[in-house]
């Protein structure tokens, strides 16, 4: 296997960077569009709260899970459900899912429950919808990521679990479907004085990988994440110079998010000269950076990122999309609010470790009603955009 490193950019650049703004507050934007994910085609909506949903690409099929009756009125119930392209609405399971994922595509669909046989260990299940099966691959004690379906060179499953509760980070495994044969991810060389930090990231895709080791610095602890690309077999390893923890990564590897006590950053791993650390640029309004917000959700392409400001008194957050396409003199992208969303007890976006769609829409928790649809004071499930 082979190994690079990258060195990230120096912390006093980074809080330069910071202190100066590097752009400047987008315009003033009409309020976020945002499309009710969790109603059918005839208009029926939950009656209850619904814990966890998750869109493929485009944004038009999503999972979903709720506790309560549900859009199908031929089949109440609680449970995990599909919402086809065109509004049709289909239980693929009676478990109430968490940590939900779907494909880029829609086939594939991951979620976690809890194991009714072993208190505190949870299942994992992947269903494949172009044949309607699914199957449980994993018996563990708790989950750290969505498991993440691959599909090249054949359909793995690739996911963080803790096997016993006294473990402090997460495993990464790897599962074929075909046969259930496990292996685990391959350790990074982290060095004689590193701690293993668990798994931070899974590409939307599956075939990014990113596990982190923490070292000791002078006093403080530098955080490096490794990301395993599956396709070459390669570990390329970022260092950065504070607790710079990834959340999420491009499906080709190329750009790195995560949060640090400085705010939200982006490793743009392959720019031509060497990996550059490239942190928070400001939000909309202050309160978008510093060691409260954090990026809770990537698109496949590194286009976008969706960032959480610090917490409300009702424990919801501002959220940003963060454009990294655009560019100005003086930095990298540009942010828009998306509104705030979720509350006390509640994730502002709808899957831990989740993906935007292609172009940048968030799916995110929200306990108001904007839909006249939504008739109901329980949480439901949006897709908001700028």
């Amino acid at each position: 296997m082979g190994s690079r490193i990258v060195h990230a950019a120096g912390l006093a650049a980074i809080a330069a960077l910071v202190a100066i703004g590097c752009t400047d507050p987008p315009n003033p934007i009409d309020p976020p569009e945002r499309d009710l994910l969790t109603v059918s085609d005839g208009d029926l909506s939950a009656t209850g709260g619904v814990l966890g949903a998750a869109t493929n690409a485009q944004g038009d099929e999503v999972v979903f899970s709720t506790t309560s009756e549900i859009v199908d009125d031929e089949d109440p119930g609680s449970g995990t459900f599909v919402r086809d392209g065109v509004g049709e609405v289909k239980r693929i399971s009676s478990d109430i899912g968490s940590m939900l994922w779907m494909s880029a595509d829609g086939r594939w669909v991951t979620w976690t429950v809890q194991d009714p046989h072993l208190p505190g260990n949870s299942l994992i299940k992947v269903h494949d919808r172009s044949d309607d099966s699914t199957v449980e691959i994993a018996r563990r004690y708790g989950t750290s990521v969505p498991a993440v379906v691959s599909e090249t060179p054949e359909p793995t499953v690739v996911f963080g679990v803790f096997s016993t509760p006294e473990e402090s980070y997460a495993l990464c495994e790897v599962v074929v479907l075909a046969t259930l044969e496990s292996s685990p991810c391959p350790l990074p060389d982290m060095g004689p004085d590193a701690t293993a930090g668990g798994i931070g990231a899974i590409s939307s895709d599956g075939t990014q990988v990113v596990q982190r080791s923490l070292l000791p610095a002078g006093g403080a602890v530098a955080v490096a994440n490794h990301v395993w690309d599956r396709e070459t077999d390669q570990i390329l390893t970022v260092f950065t110079q504070r607790f710079g923890y990834g959340t999420g990564i491009s499906d080709d590897g190329r750009y790195l998010f995560g949060f640090d006590d400085l705010g939200p950053f982006m490793a743009d791993l392959f720019p031509g000269a060497g990996g550059e650390l490239r942190p928070d640029l400001g939000g909309s309004t202050p309160s978008t950076a510093g060691a409260s917000s954090f990026v809770v959700a990537t698109s496949p392409d590194g286009g976008f990122a969706t960032v959480a400001g610090p917490a409300g008194a009702d424990g919801s957050r501002p959220l940003h999309q963060w454009d990294l396409r655009a560019s100005t003199p003086a930095g990298f992208g540009v942010t828009h609010p998306l509104g705030n969303a979720g509350a006390v007890g509640t994730s502002p976006v709808c899957s831990t470790g989740g993906f935007l769609t292609s172009d940048g829409g968030t799916c995110t928790l929200q306990m108001d009603g904007f839909d006249s649809i939504d008739a109901n004071d329980s949480i439901d499930a949006y897709l908001t955009r700028p």
